[in-house]
């Protein structure tokens, strides 16, 4: 297995920080819809920034992509980045 198909081959569900203190899913950021892992990467470098620049509470969870299921509840990050961040920072 190479690297490139190691980094394709991880799911990170990302959390957020809830006024009550508890955490909730927010969006997720799939290799499998990524070809070149340095793309995937970026998005979660500019996720990781963008929490923090917004001082929005995170937690990335990383985990093997298991079997053909799909995360299909959860936005992806470009998705909730364009629908969602202003909710989150209010």
């Amino acid at each position: 297995m190479s690297t490139d198909d190691f980094e394709l081959g991880r799911l990170h569900i990302v959390y957020v920080g809830t006024p009550d203190g508890g955490k909730r899913q927010a969006f997720m950021i799939d290799g499998r819809d990524y070809t070149d892992p340095q793309e995937m990467q970026r998005d979660l470098d500019e996720a990781w920034e963008e929490m923090r620049r917004r001082r929005i509470i995170a937690e990335f969870e990383t985990r093997p992509v298991e079997g053909q299921s799909r995360v299909t509840w959860l936005p992806t990050w470009r998705q909730y980045k364009a629908t969602s961040l202003d909710e989150e920072s209010a």
